[in-house]
């Protein structure tokens, strides 16, 4: 990190540039979702429809959508490009993308987050595939495990996910 003009200025690792010969990224459009209603909540009632925003993580990092206020179908159009660092290159791991609704009731307890479900996805799939030549798909979202009994999840997302690949040198 280095200060010049009062600003501070973070200098990024090679790896961490785009378009740096060492950049490698996985590429993600997030375009929409349906989700489940709030727990407890029926159709038509006021505040039934949730705050929904996508949660990206990776290699202990997260990205985040903006939040669309009160639907089940929210979209979201945002493209994210997340760097992969060099030493998880040959075993790249799991991406996780979680819905959430921010729920902000002012009802006693109900403050904080819900969990609107998940898809994980192993990166090696995507090894080698162009983001450039991928379609948006549509995953089915899930709970964050099979006992989890707070979950609140129905429905799928949709986006696209392929691989920003290095430069030739």
């Amino acid at each position: 990190m280095s200060k010049k003009s009062g600003k501070v200025i973070v200098e990024r690792e090679s790896w961490e540039t785009p378009g740096s010969p060492d950049y490698l990224a996985a590429k993600l459009t997030i375009v929409n979702a349906q989700v489940a209603l709030r727990p407890g909540r029926k159709k038509g009632q006021l505040g039934d429809a949730p705050d929904p925003y996508v949660e990206i993580e990776y290699a202990g990092r997260i990205w985040e959508t903006a939040l669309v206020r009160a639907t089940q179908q929210p979209k979201w159009n945002e493209t994210f490009e997340v760097p992969i660092p060099p030493e998880r290159r040959n075993q790249l791991g799991e991406i996780g993308i979680r819905v959430w609704d921010r729920n902000n009731s002012k009802k006693k307890g109900t403050k904080g987050q819900i969990f609107l479900g998940e898809v994980r996805l192993s990166l090696g799939d995507f090894g080698g595939v162009n983001f450039e030549y991928v379609e948006p798909r549509r995953y089915r979202l899930r709970a964050r495990s099979p006992t989890s009994k707070d979950d609140c999840v129905d429905g799928n997302i949709t986006f696209k996910i392929g691989m920003v690949l290095p430069k030739k040198r």
